[in-house]
């Protein structure tokens, strides 16, 4: 109970400014106009069947009806664009503002640009969290999982506007997705499970990729793992005689393995099955990738086993180190020297 009632008295206290008011009304009337009303329908059964989500209906019935008694639904939705996951008003903003503005979004160019945003949104919210220090494991699970979801809409979205035939348009929205991820990527190396979080988010732009630009992403992913495959040869070639035999024969085994998975991927391509040929050439790329660590260690191995092998000198202490004084009874060159002359 004294949740609800913090709640509704931090309602209260939110306000639109002035420009804030016009800005929506500007935005309202200008929407009016160009969708006039063409049916009868009650506008909030149009606005639930846009946003409310079947699972969760009866509890964002009870937000809503607190919202709009206590608060104002207006100013609870520009405060919510401000707040971050685990905040009271977070689920307005990606629940309610943004579906409201996916589903006022008309043209396939609009319409992609807006889900890659959304995508950019929550890559942005990893960022503040952490610059705020107070990032926690449930969040990064609540921001995962909003762009898995938001990135299945990107994927149709920008695939419906490649399909109309932009595809113009469409690269560069994943180009803009692409950079954001490079902006944020230093943010996303620092969070805990920082390999996984980082690489799913790496791998939801590449298939945007692939499945929008299949040709172009094959042949990019074909420049790259044939860039690594000439770099790994050279290293192994230059370390040769730093490797065991046998690691040697192992590495270059390796190396023919990812040379045929380029080889499969080009059959892929002449078929223009580009899809399958990018998935082969990506594999071709991993597989040459992991041969460097392994032969870096068999390298430290290597070198490791021949220093055990070199025998240790034992360093004496001073107390053992004694001076060796010449005795006039045990010295074999005078003594000898003494008996040849008595012979003369």
């Amino acid at each position: 109970m004294d949740k609800t009632k913090q709640f509704i008295s931090e309602m209260k206290k939110i306000r639109l400014t002035q420009n804030e008011k016009m800005s929506a009304q500007t935005n309202i009337i200008s929407h009016m106009e160009k969708n006039p009303i063409g049916n009868t329908t009650s506008f909030w059964t149009r606005i639930g069947q846009i946003f409310m989500p079947t699972q969760h209906k009866k509890a964002f019935i009870a937000i809503y009806i607190i919202i709009l008694v206590f608060g104002g639904s207006t100013g609870t939705a520009f405060a919510a664009e401000t707040s971050l996951p685990g905040d009271l008003l977070y689920p307005i903003k990606t629940n309610v503002n943004e579906e409201i503005r996916s589903r006022l979004t008309f043209s396939k160019q609009r319409q992609a640009e807006w889900e890659a945003t959304r995508i950019q949104k929550r890559l942005g919210e990893i960022k503040e969290l952490e610059q705020k220090g107070t990032i926690s494991k449930d969040q990064i699970e609540k921001i995962k999982a909003k762009i898995e979801q938001q990135t299945e809409k990107a994927k149709e979205k920008i695939e419906a506007l490649k399909t109309s035939g932009d595809s113009e348009n469409a690269e560069k929205i994943i180009e803009k997705l692409e950079t954001s991820l490079k902006d944020h990527e230093k943010v996303l190396e620092k969070l805990n499970d920082e390999n996984t979080s980082t690489q799913e988010i790496k791998e939801t732009v590449r298939d945007l990729k692939v499945i929008t630009f299949p040709k172009q992403a094959a042949e990019n992913k074909l420049e790259n793992a044939n860039k690594k495959i000439e770099k790994i040869q050279n290293f192994i070639e230059k370390n040769h005689d730093k490797m065991p035999e046998e690691s040697f024969k192992q590495a270059q085994g390796k190396l023919i393995e990812a040379e045929q998975k380029i080889q499969e991927g080009n059959a892929a391509a002449t078929s223009e099955d580009f899809k399958s040929a990018f998935e082969s050439f990506k594999e071709a790329h991993k597989m040459a990738n992991e041969i460097k660590p392994e032969i870096k260690d068999e390298i430290k191995s290597e070198k490791d086993a021949q220093e055990i092998e070199k025998p240790q000198l034992k360093e004496q202490k001073p107390e053992d180190k004694k001076e060796i004084k010449p005795s006039p009874n045990n010295t074999s060159r005078n003594k000898f020297s003494e008996d040849d002359s008595e012979h003369k």
